[in-house]
């Protein structure tokens, strides 16, 4: 019974601060997460875009990304830290 009151209180919290996280895709289109974790370390500036254009893509904070673009079927995920609208750091 606590149990179940402890969840609904967390749902209850999450639904006053929920944020949208969208994926979104880098301005190039990147084979692999390694690829992309690479192109970062050596200094490229890659910004973030979101395709389906209906949410503006966060320029500051945590995004989440997906790879390759539609319409080859998605094979990585990564989550990246962008300042400006350019990645700095991926995980």
């Amino acid at each position: 019974m606590l149990r179940l009151l402890w969840r609904k209180l967390y749902i209850l919290r999450n639904a006053f601060t929920f944020e949208c996280e969208i994926m979104t895709y880098t301005d190039k289109n990147f084979r692999s997460s390694k690829a992309l974790k690479e192109a970062v370390k050596n200094g490229e500036k890659i910004g973030v875009w979101q395709p389906g254009g209906l949410f503006p893509c966060k320029q500051n904070g945590t995004v989440f990304l997906e790879g390759p673009h539609y319409p080859e079927p998605h094979k990585w995920y990564a989550q990246a830290e962008v300042k400006d609208g350019i990645i700095i750091s991926v995980k």
